[in-house]
């Protein structure tokens, strides 16, 4: 909790000195720039270090990086299930019910 606190500090005071420095030097448009450069970084970054989700590979038809990524194939983590290979599609679940007067619940 007192990481998340610090970085809500460190975000205040970037902005405020950002917009103290460069508003009156360089105008709105200036700072509105380099006020969204973490946010760019850090998207960059997720984009670049995240791996896809074993689902996401799976449902791509790329079971075995689906496994990999799962920890299915180091024998850790939860399995793959008996019937069941990686990157196998599900037959899609309909989630509504009917009932006999044909109204959906």
């Amino acid at each position: 909790m007192a990481m998340l606190a610090s970085f809500w500090m460190v975000g205040s005071l970037y902005s405020a000195s950002a917009g103290w420095l460069l508003i009156p030097a360089l105008g709105w448009r200036a700072f509105v720039l380099v006020a969204s450069l973490p946010a760019f970084a850090c998207c960059v970054l997720m984009a670049a270090l995240v791996p896809e989700s074993p689902r996401y590979l799976s449902v791509m038809g790329r079971g075995r990086e689906a496994a990999q990524v799962g920890g299915w194939g180091s024998g850790e983590g939860p399995g793959v299930h008996e019937g069941h290979e990686a990157g196998a599609r599900e037959k899609p679940r309909n989630r509504v019910r009917r009932t006999a007067a044909g109204a959906c619940t």
